[in-house]
């Protein structure tokens, strides 16, 4: 559903959803519809444009040069948004969380130079050759547009329908995370009024005596349809 609202998807037209462990939507919906960037996923999304060390990546073969050390400029980038955030957080050493505030401390620097690499990359998409490999780099390019967006969002910081938190780990991999106070108006959206049938089925979805659906239904947004206990 995530990918389908960025206007990507891996999976077919489908007629009807099952969603089985019902009880789970919520958190998970507030996960994957919110915005979670991390050092280490951010660094294996440049490392399949190109990884310099191993001379490997989509633009290994790329008649463009610059293509591959914009790469290394937007790689750079990263690392100094992570090594910024990780300093500004109180606690640093082994493994922590802490919310955020306010917006993040300094110039948003990393989501223009993810637009320029994306854009690079789309200019030069004629010069790629095989058709397969310009293919895979326009949806690279695609999805480095909407890890600029991610991070715009996260650099201005929580509002009235979102809050933000920073997570690391004793490795060094640092995520910053952007997430929905309600899910129910995202899903009323991406669920419940795109596809015509949807099944929730969980052994812990109603609660009382007798058995209610009021506050799943509630925390869901979902109005309407028939119920079963």
């Amino acid at each position: 559903l995530a990918l389908r609202r960025s206007g990507a998807s891996f999976l077919p037209p489908v007629d009807a959803i099952v969603v089985d462990e019902a009880h789970d939507l919520e958190d998970t919906a507030g996960e994957s519809l919110g915005a979670r960037l991390s050092s280490r996923g951010l660094s294996t999304a440049l490392s399949r444009l190109w990884n310099e060390r191993r001379g490997g990546g989509l633009l290994a073969a790329h008649p463009d040069a610059g293509l591959r050390a914009a790469v290394d400029e937007t790689r750079l980038a990263v690392r100094d948004f992570f090594d910024r955030l990780r300093a500004s957080l109180r606690a640093r050493e082994g493994f922590g969380l802490e919310p955020l505030e306010g917006p993040m401390d300094g110039e948003d620097l990393l989501s223009p130079r993810l637009r320029g690499l994306a854009q690079a990359i789309d200019r030069g998409l004629p010069a790629a050759g095989a058709r397969d490999l310009a293919l895979e780099l326009g949806v690279r390019a695609h999805g480095l547009l909407g890890l600029a967006d991610e991070v715009a969002a996260l650099v201005a910081g929580p509002d009235a329908d979102h809050v933000c938190w920073a997570e690391w780990d004793s490795r060094g991999n640092t995520s910053v995370v952007r997430a929905p106070v309600e899910v129910g108006p995202l899903l009323k959206e991406a669920l419940w009024k795109a596809y015509g049938t949807v099944v929730l089925t969980s052994a812990t979805l109603s609660t009382g005596k007798p058995a209610s659906f009021r506050y799943v239904r509630d925390r869901l947004g979902l109005e309407g349809g028939d119920e079963l206990a």
